[in-house]
C-alpha cells in the first residue's frame, strides 16, 4: 500500500462517522416498502414527524407537488454532506463519486442558456450537490446567457480537465444547434476526469470506481437500445457512447441486436432486461436499471470497509434508492388519486 493510499483509509474515517450519524435521516427500505399502496394523504401523514415533514408544505392543495419537492430537499441535504464531511487526501476519492453531479448540474446550466430559460427555473432543476454549490450555480445563470459558459470555464466546472473542451464544444453547437454532441463531448471529458482524479488512489478507490463505472454501463445501455430503436447502425451506436464500464461496446451492440444473455452483462441487469417488454418505455427501463445498480451500491454500506471508499458509496446509493423509491410510490399514488377522481 502507498503512502497516499494509507492516508486515504485515515482521512476516510472521520467523515465516514459522520455520514452513519447523517444516514439515520433515512426511512430505510423496509419501512419505504411498508408505505406501498397508501394514497398521497397517507404518503403526507406517514413522512410528517420524518425528516421529510421539515419540508412538507402541508398547506399546499398539490400534495403531489409538496410531496415530490419535499423528497427532492432531503435527498439534496444529504447528497451536500458527502463532500462537506470529508477532508485532505479523502476528498480527493470522494470527489468524483459526487463528479456525476457536477456535470448533470453543468450540462443544466448550459441547456438553460441555450434555450435562454428563466433563471428560477434553471436553478430549480440544478442539485448543487457536489463542486456546484448553490451560490456558485446562481453566480453562473445570472445577468446573460452569454456569460453563462465563460463563467463555468473560469471556475473549472465541472472539473479542470472538462471545462477546457467547454468553450470549443459550445461554438460548435452555436454553429449547428446539436446540444446533444456538446451533451457527450462533456460526459465523456468528465469520464476521463474522473479516471486521472481516481487513477493515484488504487484499490482504495475501488468501489467509487466501480460505481461509477456502473453509472456509465447504464447509460450506455439505455442509448444502444435507443438508437437501435430508431434503427441507427452500429457505427452511430458507438459513436454515441460514453467510455466504456464494465459492459465493452462489443456486448452493447450485441444487446441492442436483442442479444439479452450476453455473459458481459452483469447477472442483475441481466434479468431486469430480460423482462423487457419492447422499446416503448426506455425511461422505465433506465430507472429499473438504476434501481438495480443503487442497491448494489447501498449494499456496500455495511457488507464493506467501514473505513474505506465503501461507506460513502454506500451511503450515496442509500440516498438514491430511497428517493428513487419514494417518487415512484408518489407518482403511482398520484395516478390512482386522479384516476379515482376522473371515475
Amino acid at each position: 500500500m502507498s503512502v497516499a493510499q494509507a492516508q486515504v483509509r485515515a482521512d476516510l474515517a472521520p467523515g465516514n462517522a459522520r455520514l452513519r450519524a447523517r444516514r439515520t435521516a433515512l426511512l430505510g427500505p423496509d419501512r419505504v416498502a411498508r408505505l406501498t399502496g397508501r394514497d398521497l394523504e397517507g404518503l403526507v401523514g406517514e413522512l410528517r414527524g420524518t425528516a421529510y415533514g421539515r419540508h412538507l408544505d402541508t398547506a399546499s392543495a398539490d400534495r403531489r407537488a409538496s410531496l415530490l419537492a419535499a423528497i427532492t430537499a432531503v435527498r439534496r441535504e444529504l447528497l451536500r454532506a458527502v463532500l462537506a464531511v470529508h477532508r485532505g487526501p479523502a476528498a480527493h476519492v470522494v470527489g468524483p463519486l459526487m463528479a456525476p453531479y457536477d456535470v448533470a448540474d453543468v450540462l443544466t446550466l448550459v441547456r438553460g442558456a441555450a434555450h435562454d430559460l428563466p433563471d428560477e427555473q434553471v436553478l430549480d432543476a440544478v442539485d448543487a450537490v457536489g463542486a456546484v454549490d448553490p451560490a456558485v450555480a446562481r453566480h453562473v445563470v445570472a445577468d446573460d446567457p452569454e456569460v453563462v459558459v465563460p463563467r463555468l470555464v473560469a471556475a473549472h466546472l465541472p472539473d479542470p480537465v472538462t471545462a477546457r473542451v467547454l468553450p470549443a464544444a459550445w461554438e460548435r453547437y452555436l454553429r449547428h444547434g446539436d446540444l446533444a454532441e456538446l451533451e457527450l463531448t462533456v460526459g465523456r471529458a468528465a469520464v476521463h476526469a474522473q479516471a486521472l482524479r481516481l487513477a493515484p488512489f488504487g484499490k482504495r478507490a475501488l468501489t467509487v470506481r466501480s460505481y461509477l463505472a456502473a453509472g456509465q454501463d447504464i447509460a450506455n445501455v439505455v442509448t444502444a437500445l435507443r438508437l437501435r430503436a430508431s434503427r441507427a447502425d452500429d457505427t452511430a451506436i458507438t459513436a454515441a457512447l460514453l467510455p466504456v464500464g464494465a459492459i465493452d461496446e462489443r456486448t452493447l451492440l450485441a444487446l441492442a441486436s436483442g442479444a439479452l444473455n450476453v455473459g458481459a452483462i452483469p447477472p442483475a441487469l441481466r434479468a431486469r432486461l430480460g423482462r423487457m417488454s419492447g422499446m416503448d418505455d426506455l425511461p422505465g427501463l433506465a430507472q429499473d436499471l438504476q434501481a438495480v445498480r443503487l442497491a448494489a451500491g447501498a449494499a456496500r454500506y455495511r457488507a464493506g470497509d467501514p473505513l474505506g471508499d465503501d461507506v460513502p458509496v454506500g451511503f450515496v446509493a442509500g440516498v438514491e434508492a430511497e428517493a428513487l423509491a419514494l417518487r415512484r410510490l408518489v407518482l403511482s399514488a398520484s395516478s390512482a388519486a386522479y384516476e379515482g377522481q376522473a371515475a
